[in-house]
C-alpha cells in the first residue's frame, strides 16, 4: 500500500517503502539529502525505483502493526536471485536500537544542523530524567529556526 512509486514529497517520501530502498540502493543511504527535494528529482533514484516491485504478504499484514516483517528478493541480470529470510523491523519490540545506535541516528539525520544546535539537543534529551528545564530546553532547541 505505500508503494514504489515516486513521491512528490518529503512527507510521502518517508512514508512510501520503495523510495528509501532506491535510495538506499543507488546512494548508499537514506538520510536527508535523500529525502529532500534534491533526492526526491535524483535520476538515479528515480531509475532505481522503477526495478523494485513491492509484493504484500497477507501472512505478513496480519501480523501488522505489532510486527512489520519484510521478505527481500534481489534479482542479478544474469539470472540468479538472492532471498532473504523474513524479518522485522528494527526499532520496535525485540530488535529495539541501541542507545548508541539512536545516537548515530540522530546525528547522521541532523548533520546539516549547526553543531551547537545538535549539542544542545544531545545534553538536553540526556538530562531529561533529572533536570525539570531539560524538556524546556529541548522544546527550544528544537523548534528554533534552521
Amino acid at each position: 500500500r505505500l508503494g514504489a512509486r515516486l513521491p512528490r514529497n518529503t512527507e510521502e517520501a518517508q512514508y512510501a517503502i520503495g523510495f528509501p530502498v532506491a535510495a538506499i540502493l543507488a546512494r548508499g543511504g537514506l538520510g536527508t539529502v535523500e529525502l529532500s527535494d534534491a533526492g526526491l528529482c535524483d535520476a538515479e533514484i528515480a531509475t532505481m525505483l522503477t526495478r523494485i516491485r513491492l509484493v504484500e504478504d497477507a501472512s505478513f499484514s496480519a501480523q501488522f502493526p505489532q510486527h512489520r516483517i519484510a521478505v527481500v528478493r534481489i534479482g542479478l541480470k544474469d539470472g540468479s536471485s538472492f532471498v532473504s529470510e523474513p524479518t522485522e523491523a528494527r526499532g520496535e519490540g525485540k530488535r529495539m536500537l541501541s542507545d548508541d545506535e539512536l545516537l548515530q541516528k540522530f546525528r547522521r539525520l541532523t548533520g546539516a544542523l549547526e553543531p551547537e544546535r545538535i549539542a544542545r539537543v544531545e545534553c538536553s534529551v540526556a538530562a531529561l530524567d533529572r533536570d525539570p528545564a531539560a524538556l524546556g530546553a529541548l522544546i527550544d532547541a528544537i523548534l528554533e529556526p534552521v
